[in-house]
C-alpha cells in the first residue's frame, strides 16, 4: 500500500522575498485517500514582516494568533523538516521524482 503526502503552506505574502511561512499542514493518506495522520504547525509573525492584505483574506489567521503563537519561524521550520524527514525516505524520493517530472514537462 502506497502513501500519499500532501503539504499545504499558508504564507504572509505571495512574494517570496517579503513574506514568511505562517502555517504548514501535512496530511498522510493511503492510495484510496483515507487519511492516516495529520500534522499542523503554526508560528508567530517575524517582527520585520508585514503580511499583505490579500494573504490575510486567504488564510484568515487571526491577528492575535499571528502575534502570540508560541513557536518562532525557525522553530516551526525545524519541526516541519524533522517531521517530514521522519516519515520515510520513500516518500521524499517520490516527491523529488514528481518535482523532476514537473520540471521536464515545463521545459
Amino acid at each position: 500500500m502506497s502513501k500519499i503526502l500532501t503539504i499545504d503552506y499558508e504564507t504572509s505574502d505571495s512574494r517570496v522575498n517579503f513574506g514568511q511561512v505562517l502555517q504548514a499542514g501535512i496530511v498522510i493518506s493511503d492510495d484510496k485517500l483515507k487519511i492516516q495522520s495529520t500534522h499542523e504547525l503554526r508560528c508567530r509573525l517575524k517582527p520585520t514582516v508585514i503580511p499583505s492584505i490579500g494573504a490575510c483574506l486567504v488564510h484568515k489567521i487571526p491577528v492575535n494568533v499571528l502575534k502570540n503563537s508560541n513557536k518562532s519561524h525557525y522553530e516551526m521550520v525545524l519541526e516541519h523538516y524533522t517531521h517530514k524527514k521522519s516519515l520515510t525516505k520513500k516518500i521524499l524520493l517520490i516527491q523529488k521524482i514528481v518535482f523532476l517530472k514537473i520540471q521536464i514537462l515545463e521545459s
